[in-house]
């Protein structure tokens, strides 16, 4: 039985190593997914940032040019134009 310890301990030593090591790159890979994640997301929000404020821009500019051709004064001018 003494005789069989002798082997069975540098095996565990050996499996236990492998999986500590597993383990540990299992959770540097969870690690790195998880940066990822984080930078795909603020780079999302910037992006959400950025086409927001133009939408607004966008809107304003509309709403400028609505003034301008429902004004009678567009209208008086592509009257005389037309003359």
């Amino acid at each position: 039985m003494s005789g069989n310890i002798v082997f069975l301990i540098p095996i565990v030593a050996i499996v236990g190593g492998i999986l500590l090591s597993a383990y540990k790159a299992n959770l540097k890979a969870k690690s790195q997914s998880t940066d990822n994640a984080k930078n795909i997301s603020e780079q999302l929000n910037k992006q959400i940032t950025q086409l927001q404020q133009e939408l607004a821009e966008v809107k304003e500019r509309t709403a400028v040019l609505e003034k301008i051709v429902t004004s009678q004064d567009y209208d008086l001018k592509n009257e005389i134009n037309s003359l």
